[in-house]
C-alpha cells in the first residue's frame, strides 16, 4: 500500500506572515546563534529552530526532505544584517 502525504495550500498572504515570523523568531535567536553555530545555516518552521547545517545546500536538502509541504524559512547565521534567505511554500 502507498501513502500519500496531503501538502496543505495556503494563501500567499499566509505565506508572508508565516516567513516573517519564523524571520522574527531567527532575529531573538540570532545572538545565541552567532555564538555557537556562526557561519551555518539556520533552518526554521513555526518560529522553531528545527536545525543548523554548514551548507545552504545542505540546510535546503534537509528541510525539502524532511517537509513534504515545503513550510520552512533558512537564513544565515551571520553577524552582518540578516537577510531571509529561503522560503518556500507549495501551492503558492
Amino acid at each position: 500500500m502507498t501513502q500519500t502525504t496531503a501538502i496543505s495550500r495556503i494563501t500567499h498572504e499566509e505565506a508572508e506572515r508565516e516567513v516573517e515570523a519564523n524571520y522574527e523568531a531567527f532575529l531573538e535567536m540570532l545572538p545565541t546563534l552567532m555564538e555557537t553555530n556562526h557561519g551555518e545555516w539556520a533552518v526554521l518552521r513555526g518560529c522553531e529552530l528545527i536545525a543548523t547545517h554548514p551548507t545552504l545546500g545542505q540546510a535546503y536538502d534537509s528541510a525539502f526532505a524532511q517537509y513534504p509541504d515545503h513550510r520552512f524559512s533558512i537564513e544565515e547565521i551571520d553577524e552582518q544584517e540578516p537577510i531571509n534567505v529561503v522560503f518556500h511554500f507549495a501551492g503558492l
